[in-house]
């Protein structure tokens, strides 16, 4: 429960509220005891608290994968990817819908710094969501606890995302600009790291790129073979 606890959610407007109306003899904890009071106590504001549970301000649409129409399962599935998209620093370009019709641009790190930024495409059509449900005896309701976020390749062989809550949560907000500097990221985004890579390597043969000096241009790297060699092609699209 430690995880969801209020004290770590924010709210500006509310937390300076609060502050005023703590003493200096609350502690140096005052705002995260504030923060679990206003979550018991404040009103309800248009069917919301005014401060959430830790990482739960997506928890609605979480919660009701299993039962959401398709046009709102496909919506939230999009925003899933593109927060994996910008988990990297692409170029803007790169995440404007006249690319992103190609489908999910996910970059690929360099090891050595570089101004060109290199990217591979993901086509839409191959992502999949599923909330699976755990075993439970006969007669006994349970939700999901995670979702899966199912990647299918070319040989039809597949790779799953788990995605909790707390991922979900983030992933969202990444999706919406969100920078996430100063929160412990390392063991919610360990799995992620490795299904991107993954998805990464699945064809290294076409990669998209940009570099500043043309910075309203993309261009293409392809291999092709000719007469028994294989030929790096580049293309402006």
């Amino acid at each position: 429960m430690a995880r969801f606890d209020p004290a770590l959610e924010t709210h500006p407007l509310l937390d300076r509220a609060l502050l005023k109306d703590a003493t200096l003899s609350s502690g140096p904890n005052r705002l995260a005891e504030g923060r679990r009071r206003a979550w018991f106590t404040y009103p309800a504001g248009n069917g919301e608290l005014p401060i959430l549970l830790a990482n739960g301000r997506h928890f609605t649409r979480f919660r009701d994968v299993p039962t959401m129409k398709r046009d709102d399962h496909d919506c939230l599935l999009n925003d899933l990817c593109l927060g994996i998209a910008n988990l990297e620093d692409l170029p803007q370009i790169a995440l404007s819908k006249q690319y992103l019709r190609r489908g999910v641009p996910l970059r690929i790190t360099p090891r050595t710094p570089t101004e060109t930024a290199l990217w591979v495409v993901k086509p839409w059509d191959r992502f999949r969501l599923d909330a699976p449900l755990p075993h439970t005896a006969e007669g006994l309701e349970a939700l999901h606890t995670h979702l899966q976020l199912i990647y299918r390749y070319k040989d039809n062989n597949e790779e799953a995302l788990l995605i909790g809550l707390e991922l979900f949560n983030l992933l969202l907000e990444l999706k919406e600009g969100v920078q996430l500097s100063g929160i412990a990221q390392e063991g919610i985004f360990a799995n992620l790291e490795v299904f991107t890579q993954r998805l990464a390597r699945e064809d290294a043969r076409e990669l998209y790129g940009w570099h500043p000096a043309e910075d309203e241009r993309v261009f293409r790297l392809r291999v092709e073979a000719r007469d028994g060699r294989q030929v790096l092609l580049r293309d402006a699209i």
